[in-house]
């Protein structure tokens, strides 16, 4: 989500305002790169009640954020990326 609403992300560029959990911050930079990969899909509730709460397909590389028992129980931090 930016700041002026919800946009695709093929039309952000560098300068735009984006929504983040510390408040709108600045991109300063866009890339894109061809995925040779398939998508990993996440399905709705996969993750617990509720989590996500709809479909996810995500790249093979990308990280996953834990904000919950998980983090520290498996990884030994509150909030991981993993």
């Amino acid at each position: 989500m930016t700041t002026v609403g919800n946009m695709p992300v093929e039309y952000l560029m560098a300068g735009d305002r984006v929504m983040t959990s510390n408040g709108p911050q600045v991109l300063h930079h866009i890339s894109a790169r061809l995925l040779t990969d398939c998508p990993i899909e996440i399905r709705r509730g996969s993750l617990g009640h509720g989590r996500p709460q709809r479909d996810m397909f995500l790249a093979p590389d990308q990280a996953v954020h834990l904000s919950d028992w998980r983090g520290q129980r498996y990884y030994g931090s509150d909030q991981p990326s993993v």
